[in-house]
């Protein structure tokens, strides 16, 4: 007890010594250390990393980024006009899909060349002849509607509360009017909201210019040969190629009108590839559209049928979503033709935004040509939500998942090119390993121990013929 006792006084007498040296002697030293060093990092790095920083950043960068343009500008410009290209075709599509372009439809009655996609499919056979059968079960079951609403408003003895028998019979007969009415009623709306869509892009009017053409000119707006220093889209240079007089896609005509090591990649690429992304689900929300309208038609009957039972609710119901989906999409489809209206303005060097910062400007641009694609998209459910509050969910739902869809398409086709990139390094260092005798097989198959076991030498014979 007395050893213990004395072993305690002595690790607190310790304790109590070592903290004393630790609070009076190591702590100001050490802190007199880590400030040394703390001041002497801070002008190394002032005096001399960010110097080193800042020329990198602001010399030696732009030098090695001017240089891989100067080598490979033929072939990004290659990859942007195929790419653009695509945008052109997929909004070929958008306007076919939408309506604003006729189709041609060749039957045994003749070929059809003035009608859009939906009017088509809406006077297919098939579709009428479908309808036809719906309709006639739709009739047999709104007769069985009409007997049971009458038995039980005969025998309802709830006074206050008791639907009349004539007024079921009213719904009755106005169902059976409806019957004949909505086969018209659905054409005329389709007619309707085709002439109105036309109305509005034939009042924003003609740009003459298409999504691929704009990014394009967008691009190459600071890349003339002209000299030009306030170069616009309707310029001697740039409006043939504007009005699709000449095209982006024959590379040796842009060469000779534009210096391709000057074109804005970055701005062409982003915007193109953004561009590309909101056309996907815009077409996609257009393909729902005509199928979902085509779909409500051939089923109509069955609501009509119930009107002897709710005296109209659920056909009103009805009715509104499907002039709702008529008219879904619309917005993109007028998006597009403001934002090729007025992105051409905006991106012209007349416009100024910062007197005294030009980075700034660019920022500003290209703010604009990203956010009024991605407004092209968002102006569809905007107005179809107006119409119909379910119908631009669901709108907004497509788009989403057509985004991610599109957007994982695009992840695995870079995985595939990485690979496929990876794999040229590997077989670019396998005929390097051949071509000057690496003896990486022989160390590999040495003493039999190899995955080729003895095998590494006669490969060698081989090789250089021995």
């Amino acid at each position: 007890m007395l050893i213990t006792l004395n072993t305690l006084i002595t690790l607190n007498i310790f304790s109590s010594i070592f903290n004393w040296v630790l609070d009076k002697i190591l702590s100001p030293v050490f802190n007199f250390l880590a400030g040394l060093l703390g001041s002497l990092f801070e002008v190394i790095f002032n005096e001399v990393l960010a110097p080193i920083v800042k020329f990198a950043f602001e010399t030696a960068f732009p030098f090695i980024w001017d240089i891989f343009i100067g080598i490979f500008s033929g072939v990004l410009y290659s990859i942007l006009a195929t790419i653009l290209g695509l945008v052109d075709t997929v909004q070929a599509g958008f306007d076919v899909l939408i309506g604003l372009q006729p189709v041609t439809y060749s039957s045994a009655a003749g070929t059809v060349t003035d009608k859009s996609l939906l009017e088509v499919l809406f006077t297919q056979s098939a579709v009428g002849n479908i309808f036809l059968r719906i309709s006639i079960a739709a009739v047999i079951l709104a007769f069985l509607a009409a007997i049971y609403g009458v038995v039980r408003s005969a025998l309802d003895f709830d006074m206050e509360n008791k639907r009349p028998i004539g007024q079921v019979m009213r719904s009755f007969f106005k169902a059976a009017v409806t019957f004949l009415m909505v086969p018209l009623l659905a054409l005329f709306m389709i007619q309707l909201s085709g002439t109105v869509l036309r109305v509005f892009s034939t009042a924003l009017g003609e740009t003459g210019g298409t999504l691929g053409r704009t990014i394009f000119l967008v691009a190459t707006l600071d890349a003339g040969n002209d000299g030009n220093t306030n170069p616009s889209f309707t310029d001697s240079l740039r409006a043939p190629y504007w009005n699709g007089a000449k095209k982006f896609t024959d590379q040796e005509v842009v060469e000779t009108n534009f210096d391709l090591e000057k074109i804005d990649f970055i701005t062409g690429f982003a915007a193109a590839i953004f561009a590309l992304i909101i056309m996907v689900m815009c077409i996609v929300i257009f393909v729902q559209r005509i199928f979902e309208v085509l779909m409500l038609y051939i089923v109509s009957p069955f609501f009509v049928a119930t009107m002897p039972l709710d005296d109209g609710e659920r056909f009103g119901k009805w009715r509104d979503l499907f002039i709702a989906k008529l008219f879904s999409g619309f917005g993109a489809a007028i998006g597009m033709r403001l934002y090729l209206m007025i992105l051409p303005d905006i991106m012209d060097n007349g416009f100024t935004f910062f007197a005294t910062a030009s980075k700034m400007d660019y920022v500003i641009k290209m703010l604009f040509v990203l956010g009024g694609a991605w407004t092209i998209y968002k102006s569809s459910s905007m107005l179809t939500t107006l119409l119909n509050f379910q119908a631009g969910q669901s709108e907004t739902q497509t788009g989403q998942a057509a985004a991610m869809g599109a957007i994982g398409a695009a992840s695995y086709a870079g995985g595939v090119a990485g690979r496929g990139v990876l794999a040229v390094g590997r077989g670019i260092k396998r005929g390097v390993k051949w071509a000057v005798g690496s003896d990486d097989d022989d160390d590999d198959s040495k003493d039999g121990k190899g995955k080729g076991g003895g095998k590494g030498d006669h490969r060698d014979q081989q090789r250089f013929g021995g």
